[in-house]
């Protein structure tokens, strides 16, 4: 569960409680709908209290970019740094396509001086943050061009073959249609300046398409797109946007 900060408390925790409250009964019965018999978890409803504001940065039909978001006690440490790219999936069948230039990483230690990060990941998490799929660094297929390409849709023998014939990636769409896309780099050489700690907090008092991370680090940061199926099928080469 997230810390919360005073402001977290008065801006999400307060106005929840208060909302509640205005008809505890009926409000009562709508979360034991949605649980589905199973308990209510507050947990749950505070983290998707606090993320909720995230999904704001996703524009329909856009390019999709990633942002150094505020998310304090719920990613980041001394070591890791992240970036999350907010998703919303209006067409059940879209496939939403994810690319980002690889930096190194180690192979053995003796590499570890010289690589520009020790780790990095893909992650598919949701709204309540679980976490439900991640791809490490050694298990990505970097095209010739120097981009990674990951196709995330519904699972199917064909989208994971046509993806393959691409030379692109697969991740399974697991969450529902509202999806949290977290990259990670741990550990950055100092030297580095396209890692993920590169990109500056988002300041919500400035423009928030100047906050893009590919403003900071341009090709190394993660942006998307959404396809149909049939565009996606029917692609000879790596669709571009």
């Amino acid at each position: 569960v997230p810390k919360f900060s005073k402001e977290d408390v008065e801006k999400y925790l307060v106005p929840m409680f208060q909302k509640f409250m205005e008809n505890p009964q009926e409000n009562l019965h709508k979360l034991q709908s949605q649980s589905k018999g199973k308990p209510i978890n507050i947990e749950e409803l505070i983290c998707k209290q606090l993320v909720s504001n995230v999904f704001n940065f996703y524009k329909k039909n856009n390019v999709i970019y990633s942002f150094n978001l505020n998310s304090d006690g719920t990613y980041p440490n001394n070591d890791n740094h992240y970036l999350t790219m907010p998703i919303v999936r209006s067409n059940h069948d879209d496939i939403c396509v994810v690319k980002f230039r690889a930096p190194n990483y180690p192979h053995s230690a003796k590499d570890f001086p010289i690589s520009d990060v020790r780790y990095f990941s893909i992650s598919q998490g949701d709204e309540l943050t679980y976490n439900y799929n991640t791809i490490a660094d050694y298990e990505f297929k970097v095209n010739s061009d120097g981009f990674i390409y990951i196709v995330i849709a519904n699972e199917s023998e064909q989208l994971k073959t046509k993806a393959k014939t691409l030379g692109m990636n697969f991740m399974p769409w697991l969450v529902n249609e509202k999806m949290l896309l977290i990259y990670r780099n741990m550990l950055p050489n100092p030297n580095y300046k396209k890692a993920t700690n590169s990109v500056p907090k988002l300041d919500k008092s400035k423009p928030v398409k100047e906050q893009t991370a590919t403003n900071f680090i341009g090709d190394f940061a993660p942006i998307g797109f959404f396809f149909t199926m049939d565009s996606f099928l029917n692609s000879r080469t790596i669709p571009a946007f």
